[in-house]
């Protein structure tokens, strides 16, 4: 377990298919002198790279943090123990207790996840690493 908790990174696939597009639309951009489709290239380029770069979610000790694409924490999930997570349909839903007896479903996906932080985060909540 690192210093920086789990990070889970979004799939490269989306990221690499939005770049491509972006960039052909920049190249047709400017073969066709129009600036407006030049100027969503280059932005689509940059949500193609922050999307390649920055990590979908966290897993820290005492606290899950899903980040957007710009690094900002835009949810918390905050836990006293990892076995408060339950784990549905192979990994494909994710539950936390607040040992009060509710449940909140924690908004985190498999298909949108890199397959081996995904697999490393699933490993963290299987063999309770914080406990």
């Amino acid at each position: 377990m690192s210093e920086g908790g789990v990070r889970v990174r979004y799939t490269p696939i989306a990221g690499i298919i939005l770049l491509v597009l972006a960039i052909a639309n920049i190249v047709l951009g400017v073969l066709a002198h129009t600036g407006t489709s030049t100027a969503l290239g280059v932005l689509f380029t940059v949500v193609a790279i922050l999307q390649l770069t920055m990590p979908y979610f966290i897993l820290f000790e005492g606290e899950l943090q899903l980040k957007n694409l710009f690094g900002m924490t835009v949810r918390r999930y905050p836990f006293d123990d990892v076995s408060q997570f339950e784990i549905e349909e192979g990994g494909k839903r994710i539950f936390l207790n607040d040992g009060y007896g509710d449940r909140k479903k924690v908004r985190v996906t498999r298909w949108i996840s890199q397959r081996g932080d995904w697999d490393r985060f699933m490993a963290a909540l299987s063999a309770r690493v914080f406990d």
